[in-house]
């Protein structure tokens, strides 16, 4: 099996904890003026991922590296209790750890 192939929808499939987060997210950066200017972290976060696009591209791996499961057992369940216990913070954050543990993982 080709997991080079399977990469970009496991990626896509993590994002889907931080879009059911976006409704809490857009509301923050709107009403809370602490929040108000963490969207250039985003564009930032873009920003940086095309400059090392090539790079990035560059750590596809033809096999698993197991070992990246750790990181990914333990944001889900940072996801699970988040959601639990209505955590937003929790919840962000596991997202996108969760998103970069499985970029990472292939």
């Amino acid at each position: 099996m080709n997991f080079a192939r399977l990469k970009p929808v496991l990626t896509i499939i993590s994002l889907i904890p931080l879009c059911t987060e976006l409704g809490y997210i857009w509301g923050a950066w709107r009403q809370s003026p602490l929040d108000s200017k963490n969207w250039l972290f985003v564009v930032v976060a873009l920003l940086l991922g095309v400059i090392f696009r090539r790079r990035i591209a560059g750590w596809a791996q033809t096999q698993i590296d197991w070992r990246a499961l750790v990181p990914v057992v333990i944001c889900i369940a940072g996801l699970v209790f988040g959601e639990l216990r209505h955590i937003h913070a929790l919840v962000i954050l596991s997202a996108v750890g969760l998103t970069s543990s499985t970029v990472l993982l292939m």
